[in-house]
C-alpha cells in the first residue's frame, strides 16, 4: 500500500511540474520583436545559415542502410545472447539471453545503418536510444494488446521512420 502511494505521490508531482502556457507568455508592455525576412549574416553575430550548405539525406540508402544494419544487427546481437549463456543448464535456457539480444541488435543495427545509409547529420547515439525505445515500447503494447502478431511486425517501422526522421 505504501508503494502505491509512494508512485501515485511521483505521478502528481510530476504532472503538476509541467510547465504551462502562462510560464511562456511575455510580461505585459514587452512588445514581439519582428526582423525582416532576409538578414544579411554580417548584421547577426554568430549566426550561420547552415540549411543552404547542407546536403539533403539519402532516403532510399537509409532504408537499405537500416534495413541491413537491423538484420545483422538482429543476428549478432542473438549469437551474442546466446553464447552469454553458455554454462547454462536447461533446454531453453539460451532462449531468454538470445531473445533479448535479438531486440537490442536490432535496434542498435538499424539506427547505426539507417545513419550511414543516409549519409545524415543527426546524432547516432540518441538515433539508437530512441530506436531501443521503440522496441521496448511496442512490446510493452504488444504485451498488453496481446496481439503480438500484429502489432510486432510495426515496431521496425515506426523504428526506421523515427531514425530517418531524426537524420533530417
Amino acid at each position: 500500500m505504501k508503494s502505491a502511494i509512494a508512485l501515485a505521490s511521483v505521478i502528481l508531482t510530476s504532472v503538476l511540474a509541467l510547465p504551462s502556457g502562462a510560464q511562456y507568455r511575455a510580461p505585459a508592455g514587452v512588445q514581439r520583436l519582428e526582423l525582416p525576412d532576409r538578414v544579411e549574416s554580417s548584421m547577426v553575430a554568430g549566426r550561420r545559415d547552415t540549411t543552404e550548405n547542407r546536403p539533403e539525406i539519402n532516403a532510399v540508402g537509409g532504408v537499405i542502410g537500416g534495413l541491413l544494419g537491423g538484420a545483422g544487427g538482429a543476428f549478432a546481437g542473438t549469437m551474442i545472447g546466446a553464447y552469454s549463456a553458455a554454462g547454462c543448464q536447461g533446454e531453453y535456457c539460451q532462449f531468454g539471453p538470445a531473445l533479448l539480444g535479438f531486440g537490442l541488435g536490432e535496434s542498435i543495427g538499424l539506427a547505426v545503418g539507417a545513419h550511414l545509409g543516409a549519409r545524415g547529420r543527426g546524432d547516432v547515439t540518441l538515433s539508437a536510444l530512441t530506436s531501443v525505445g521503440i522496441m521496448v515500447g511496442g512490446v510493452l503494447v504488444s504485451a498488453a494488446v496481446g496481439e503480438g502478431m500484429i502489432t510486432l511486425p510495426l515496431v521496425p517501422l515506426v523504428q526506421l521512420a523515427a531514425t530517418l526522421a531524426m537524420e533530417r
